[in-house]
């Protein structure tokens, strides 16, 4: 008999997605019933819910003001469902919604009236990372974002809002996730108390707050001093770099590592500028938003100075003044796009097309397993490629006629926004490795 109990309470991980209608207990009955109504129509139509029911791999967990889906698919697959959820709620803003997203351990359980349900961690903390969150907002575990980072396309979304206190002190390390479309891009109520109360917990709180506002300051102005001297020095190694010497022909060995290494370089100030650009917006003290606006301002100024180097590399080397000319002329890539494609894939025109989609991992590979078919997902390859090619299909994907045109029929033919951008992409780098491949010799 215990055996038997032990085989039943068999754990395996799922992705759930917790759905909950704020300020439901202080509507009326009938507007209640309504919202919530209403809200399982457009759960259970989007295209997530009926492709996992249709597989078997949904399980649902009702509440009174929502409800929990559990996924047995794919981690993407509660973070795709809430995108549909939360485009279609536009529709109906009388309805506020929050959801909250975790990956973890779940099992199924016999209830008091003897019906299958479900319980588990995952299910727990998906709901305590929903109660962190306000209206609108999609906020995912730190475990499932680190998951989700995996996916080139999710990471322009993932914006990480430190630890939140939940429910009985719990300390929940909570990552919002939203984009122009979907989302709150607001930080939650309870992480913006948390994080007052973090900095006034002393008991008159004035001498601690000044404490804290000079060691802050100190630290900014390192900060600062430090990008100040980094800026100088990589200016010195700059001009050197964009000097007068020998003929390029002679040195072109030499070219792509720089290339590649300025390029890398930009990336990385990239991100240190977009990161620092999130921390302004949530400063309060005008003595640190000053000194952050500053380290912004001399973070652009030594981007724009990598860059014209990279235009000055570039454009002294003929082979790759040539290439990148050819690659600038495809619509959707621009000039740093082409110089990301020159330094991380230098093989491009040399390849052929399973190739050069599997260098870039851009290639779907399945995940079959006997007679089960699994999702197919691309992986691997080199992920900065990847990245700069995501942008660029998001605008060739409007402003290319063949690549908008192919984009618009995969969306009529019910495939998701992500996966027909994916689509776009490794269209787009074929294109390109076409564009690039020399030209047949004629006699």
């Amino acid at each position: 008999m215990a055996d038997e109990q032990k085989s039943k309470r068999r754990l395996e991980i799922a992705h759930v997605l917790f759905i909950d209608i704020v300020g439901y207990s202080k509507l009326r009955i009938n507007e209640q019933s309504a919202h919530i109504e209403k809200l399982r129509e457009i759960v259970r139509a989007t295209e997530q819910f009926r492709t996992a029911e249709a597989e078997g791999k949904l399980l649902r967990l009702p509440t009174g003001d929502g409800g929990a889906l559990v996924f047995r698919n794919s981690p993407e697959a509660p973070v795709l469902c809430a995108e549909e959820i939360a485009k279609a709620l536009k529709s109906h803003p009388e309805i506020r919604v929050r959801m909250g997203i975790h990956s973890g351990p779940v099992n199924e359980v016999t209830d008091l009236n003897e019906q299958a349900n479900i319980a588990g961690a995952g299910i727990n903390i998906a709901q305590r990372i929903m109660d962190c969150g306000d209206a609108g907002h999609i906020l995912v575990s730190k475990h499932a974002a680190e998951d989700l980072e995996q996916y080139d396309q999710w990471q322009p979304y993932l914006h990480d809002l430190g630890e939140c206190e939940g429910k009985h002190g719990e300390r929940l390390h909570v990552v919002n996730l939203y984009n122009d479309e979907i989302g709150n891009s607001a930080v939650p109520a309870k992480c913006a108390r948390n994080a007052i109360s973090a900095t006034t917990s002393s008991s008159a709180g004035v001498g601690n707050r000044r404490r804290y506002l000079i060691v802050a300051m100190a630290i900014g102005a390192l900060i600062v001093v430090g990008a100040t001297a980094f800026f100088f020095a990589t200016r010195t190694a700059f001009r050197g770099l964009t000097g007068r010497g020998g003929p390029v022909s002679e040195r072109s060995i030499a070219v792509l590592p720089r290339l590649r290494e300025l390029e890398s370089q930009r990336r990385h100030l990239s991100q240190v500028l977009r990161a620092e650009e999130n921390r302004l917006a949530q400063l309060q003290c005008a003595e640190l938003r000053s000194l952050g606006r500053s380290l912004i301002n001399k973070i652009q100024k030594q981007i724009r100075a990598i860059e014209e180097c990279i235009s000055s590399l570039i454009a002294r080397d003929q082979t790759l003044c040539a290439k990148a000319q050819k690659l600038t002329a495809v619509t959707g890539v621009g000039a740093r796009t082409a110089a990301l494609v020159l330094a991380q894939m230098p093989e491009l025109g040399q390849l052929n097309r399973r190739q050069a989609a599997a260098l870039a991992g851009l290639a779907p590979f399945n995940h079959d397993s006997g007679s089960l078919r699994g999702r197919r997902a691309i992986f691997g390859g080199r992920r900065a490629l990847r990245s700069g090619l995501y942008m660029a299909a998001l605008s060739a994907a409007r402003h290319n006629p063949i690549l908008s045109r192919f984009y618009q029929r995969l969306r009529a033919k019910g495939k998701p926004h992500q996966l027909a951008l994916t689509a776009v992409m490794r269209k787009l780098l074929l294109a390109l490795n076409h564009t690039l491949k020399p030209l047949p010799c004629t006699t």
